[in-house]
């Protein structure tokens, strides 16, 4: 995991200014970060910045800055349980104050929602929090409106699922359901009741 470090700061380990106690990975575990980064990351530059404030507060607070300054080697660190238990809590921190996590499908269609989920999930790639195919599946699948209702049932079925073969899916049932929509709309106009209460046009 890495964290952008700032211009001319050092990358050596026996330098950095924030290095103290070996913190407490349960104590890091059972940390609220929600309550301690009351700010939910979204594709707009102020709310990262903010975001990224309140979190480099947190690290040094809890002397964790060697896991996000590139100081350490991680791939030699990985060894270490301690260790691996705070990245992984480091990890699901970001995902926690994420948009990705609270996007929903609303009336966007599934080409844009779609889209919306892959930029908030290359935005958590870029500060070391990669999302699998898996959890892009799962929170594509658990956020669709109510009209996906039984296209969303039928995934289970499909074999070896992934996003892109979902969102293939998902886009064909979108076609099918427009074109069932317009054919009850122009039966209904075929059989004259296109008004509602029995009006009619002026």
């Amino acid at each position: 995991m890495s964290w952008p470090s700032s211009p001319g700061s050092s990358t050596t380990h026996s330098s950095n200014p924030f290095a103290g106690p070996e913190p407490s990975a349960t104590a890091i575990r059972d940390l609220n970060i929600e309550a301690r980064v009351p700010i939910r990351l979204d594709s707009s530059s102020t709310s990262y910045y903010a975001w990224k404030t309140y979190f480099n507060l947190v690290f040094r607070e809890y002397y964790l800055t060697e896991h996000i300054d590139g100081s350490v080697d991680n791939a030699y660190m990985c060894s270490d349980p301690e260790w691996s238990a705070i990245e992984a809590t480091i990890i699901r921190w970001f995902y926690q104050t994420q948009e990705f996590f609270g996007c929903h499908q609303d009336n966007s269609t599934i080409d844009e929602y779609c889209m919306r989920l892959k930029m908030l999930a290359d935005e958590l790639r870029d500060i070391g929090a990669k999302v699998s195919d898996d959890l892009m599946l799962s929170t594509l699948t658990a956020v669709l409106n109510e009209d996906f209702g039984n296209a969303a049932s039928n995934l289970t079925p499909l074999p070896q699922p992934t996003f892109q073969r979902v969102v293939a899916y998902l886009k064909l049932e979108e076609r099918r359901m427009t074109k069932l929509k317009q054919r009850v709309q122009h039966t209904a106009l075929a059989a004259g009741r296109p008004y509602p209460d029995g009006a009619s046009p002026m």
